[in-house]
């Protein structure tokens, strides 16, 4: 499988009046929008992983930057699949149309069938699903599933909190790990094996100060990194995921 490495980098700078006066909640305020900057990163980085289209990157006639192929590129037959990154031709479907209904007219909710009816087609891939990243509507179809004692509630034996959140699906497959997730792509969930996903830097995270032009000083954070796909098999989505 292959991907292109994207470098990923996040500007700021302070007025040098800024640091020399004092700020109320922080002691210096280079530190501060540093800080802040890595943050965004992180979430810039979340995303791209999970949602980014590839592109190889421009020449000296049309330039434009390199980006690399989120998680959504290499699920077999996806809708974000890329037949670069996918050259594999005995995959199964790993994408699935959910048919949970809630309005009557619409398939928007996770059903638990379509739930295990994935993980089966996984699982019959030679995958060993064990992640699910769900976003909000997904998380709380999954959280309402009602399978017996295949799935797992914490409920608090004492005091007045209840716990009706879903942490792990005990299913035919095997255990699976259920996160919330807000970047996943528009009406997505993934499931995944999680050791044949990893990130590869080519460049560490590093932080900056870029040369003063003005009366301040800017500053830069920054890595070039790439989503390794060490088997499309071991990933799936479920789509249309829009009502809790």
């Amino acid at each position: 499988m292959s991907n292109y490495t994207a470098i990923l980098r996040r500007d700021f700078e302070v007025t040098d009046t800024m640091r020399a006066v004092e700020n109320a909640g922080m002691t210096d305020a280079f530190a501060y929008q540093l800080d802040k900057s890595m943050r965004e990163l992180a979430r810039n980085t979340e995303k791209a992983l999970l949602s980014g289209a590839a592109v190889a990157g421009g020449n000296e006639a049309t330039p434009a930057a390199r980006v690399m192929a989120g998680l959504a590129t290499f699920v077999p037959s996806g809708a974000g699949a890329d037949a670069y990154s996918n050259p594999l031709t005995n995959n199964s479907d790993h994408s699935l149309v959910v048919t949970g209904d809630s309005t009557g007219t619409l398939n928007d909710q996770l059903a638990e069938a379509d739930f295990n009816g994935l993980l089966e087609t996984m699982w019959d891939a030679g995958a060993k699903p064990d992640t699910v990243l769900a976003n909000a509507a997904g998380k709380r179809n999954i959280t309402s599933f009602t399978a017996g004692s295949t799935v797992r509630r914490n409920l608090e034996g004492s005091g007045d909190t209840l716990r009706n959140s879903i942490m792990y699906y005990e299913s035919d497959f095997g255990s699976l790990a259920i996160h919330l997730s807000r970047h996943n792509p528009a009406g997505t969930c993934f499931v995944f094996q999680r050791d044949l996903l990893a990130k590869a830097f080519l460049q560490p995270t590093a932080a900056e100060e870029l040369a003063r032009t003005t009366d301040s000083q800017p500053g830069t954070v920054k890595h070039e990194l790439t989503l390794v796909c060490r088997n499309p098999d071991g990933i799936g989505e479920w789509t249309g995921v829009t009502v809790g």
